[in-house]
């Protein structure tokens, strides 16, 4: 499990940023990471289509 959600976000010249830092304190840290990654992918994804 991630926890410790941080987020921060800003807009400039039309375009918006989020940033989410996370620690990885879960029990295991390849599902941390597999759970991250998956994360990042999706955020990737929406970003390109909106």
């Amino acid at each position: 499990m991630l926890q410790q959600k941080n987020r921060a976000s800003a807009e400039k010249q039309g375009r918006k940023i989020l940033v989410e830092v996370k620690s990885f304190l879960g029990r295991s840290f390849v599902n941390d990471l597999e759970q991250a990654v998956g994360q990042y992918v999706i955020y990737l994804i929406l970003g390109r289509l909106g």
